[in-house]
């Protein structure tokens, strides 16, 4: 998903996806696309979001899930530990 800066034409990507996705399954589906995780927490209003190592493993996780990610601004927990 690209989407423009405030104020700019500049398209940015991100490594961050917010899913409607338990972790387990987008744990699956990272090693079914050979798409290495930073980062995966849960989100405290459902779901989970994860952070993978580099935008085209992003990409690919973004386009398996397109029916599956939620809205870019979501609730986070304030500190969350551990993998």
């Amino acid at each position: 998903m690209n989407t423009s800066q405030p104020g700019t034409n500049v398209q940015t990507r991100s490594r961050a996806l917010n899913l409607n996705l338990s972790k387990a399954r987008i744990e699956q589906l990272c090693a079914k696309h050979d798409a290495a995780i930073s980062v995966i927490e849960p989100l405290p209003g459902g779901g989970t979001r994860v952070v993978l190592m580099n935008i085209s493993d992003a990409d690919v996780l973004r386009q398996a899930c397109s029916g599956k990610l939620l809205a870019r601004d979501v609730p986070r927990t304030a500190f969350f530990r551990g993998r």
